[in-house]
């Protein structure tokens, strides 16, 4: 599924990206966000796909991905075109579509994110006799937060059109990390600029790789 939105470029992370990035690393943990859900009789895979689309293209978090500089020094890149995927699984007639969508779910929860080659948000639809039934969407926590989950969620409901703002701004996100000159920074940091933008091997989470998807769960499965 093709995609495109407003802007691009390469900047600083945030202080907010900063700080779930040391949170992951203390943790050990990507912190994903999101679930499953029963989608709405007469939804089709079209409008799902269209879901897909307009959070890529209404969100920039949702087209970040990280560079990471020699020493591990991480960047955000904003991207204005790319193709995500919606997985499709087709719940055996025996199978639950509940237990499909559980597994998937699973899947995407504890499969390592490619901060630098994948999308930060994974979908997939479970179909019971070729009808939509469940809707899986997972996401690493730097692409938002609760409040501002909170606010994608109103909005792709209402497919809002008027321009972004608040903290879904990439004018907000970018750039926006320790200021330049201020020696101490603020908050769970507590470092100067220099070694807060290179990644301390004990805090942060390991390089990323690609992810394999594996076989996940019994059924079959296609993509959009």
């Amino acid at each position: 599924m093709e995609f495109a939105g407003e802007g691009e470029g390469l900047e600083e992370m945030s202080w907010g990206m900063w700080e779930i990035w040391q949170a992951m690393g203390r943790q050990r943990n990507q912190l994903p966000i999101g679930g499953r859900v029963a989608v709405e009789p007469g939804t089709t895979l079209d409008d799902l796909a269209a879901e897909l689309r307009y959070m890529m293209e209404r969100f920039p978090s949702m087209r970040t991905r990280l560079r990471f500089a020699p020493g591990g020094r991480a960047l955000q890149q904003l991207f204005s075109t790319g193709r995500a995927t919606l997985e499709v699984y087709d719940a055996a007639p025996d199978t639950d579509p509940q237990e499909v969508a559980a597994a998937v779910e699973e899947r995407y929860r504890s499969e390592p994110f490619d901060f630098a080659g994948q999308w930060p948000v994974r979908m997939a639809a479970v179909r019971r006799h070729g009808r939509p039934v469940q809707q899986v969407t997972v996401m690493h926590h730097l692409v938002t937060d609760g409040l501002g989950g909170a606010i994608m969620l109103d909005q792709l409901r209402a497919r809002d059109t008027t321009p972004v703002s608040g903290c879904s701004s990439w004018s907000r996100r970018a750039g926006s990390g320790p200021p330049r000159g201020s020696g101490r920074t603020s908050g769970r940091c507590g470092t100067s600029r220099a070694s807060c933008g290179r990644c301390p091997r004990s805090s942060c989470p390991a390089p990323p790789t690609r992810a394999s998807h594996g076989t996940g769960p019994r059924s079959s499965t296609r993509r959009r």
